[in-house]
């Protein structure tokens, strides 16, 4: 996936809340940027160096960030991009667990089933409901889930687990934009709340995929399966 090439590096100098920070840019110059994750409180740390889009004049805050440079290297923190990572992916056929599947189709945002990303079907005509999420968190070397749940994110499970009823598959395939982290590893310690819920739906058939990524400021691509540790 290529990733837009005039981006702007700037230094955090101050973090308001988890959309909104101050940047300086290499002239010295200070703008307000946006970020459009809510997951990335960690790293979005005064002194991290960050690359900014520059949106259209219309917008008040007209820097949104792509990318956060820790010490470890480069995290893809924009999440609009990660339904175009997955169907790249799947049509090269590197998801291994997915690969009976052929027909994929993307939600749109005005159907019924609008939490999700994608279905699948296979030649049988069984079908397989795909929810995809990043994950940003980090703990030793593994990446590291769940950082948090939110209502939406609560009613998407009630759902799919109404569509295991009928007979569906259903998937959390989690991206990890970053190449610092071998294996993913489930946590009871970042939210308890997050993870007992999670834990549950696992447990009543909600599966689980993570994939890492290779991570440049002009191209990202998923390359690789990642064991999840539980």
């Amino acid at each position: 996936m290529n990733i837009e090439k005039n981006l702007i590096r700037g230094e955090i100098v101050k973090r308001y809340n988890s959309l909104l920070m101050d940047v300086r840019l290499d002239g010295g110059k200070i703008i307000t940027a946006f970020c459009s994750s809510l997951k990335i409180g960690n790293i979005c740390v005064a002194g991290n160096y960050v690359y900014l889009k520059k949106q259209p004049r219309l917008r008040i805050v007209q820097h949104e960030i792509e990318f956060i440079e820790t010490k470890d290297g480069l995290i893809l923190v924009n999440p609009t991009y990660k339904r175009q990572l997955f169907l790249e992916a799947f049509e090269q056929g590197m998801v291994s667990e997915l690969r009976d599947f052929s027909a994929c189709r993307e939600f749109s945002s005005g159907e019924a089933l609008s939490f999700a990303d994608f279905e699948l079907m296979n030649k049988n005509h069984e079908k397989c409901v795909v929810f995809i999420e990043n994950v940003y968190g980090k703990l030793g070397g593994y990446s590291a889930f769940p950082e948090g749940i939110n209502f939406f994110e609560i009613e998407m499970f009630e759902n799919l687990a109404r569509l295991r009823k009928k007979g569906y598959r259903t998937i959390v395939f989690m991206i990890v934009p970053r190449e610092d982290c071998a294996e993913a590893k489930f946590s009871w310690g970042l939210d308890p709340v997050a993870a007992a819920k999670i834990f549950d739906e696992a447990k009543n058939g909600l599966e689980f995929i993570c994939y890492g990524c290779n991570v440049g400021t002009n191209n990202v691509t998923i390359n690789r399966s990642m064991n999840i540790l539980y």
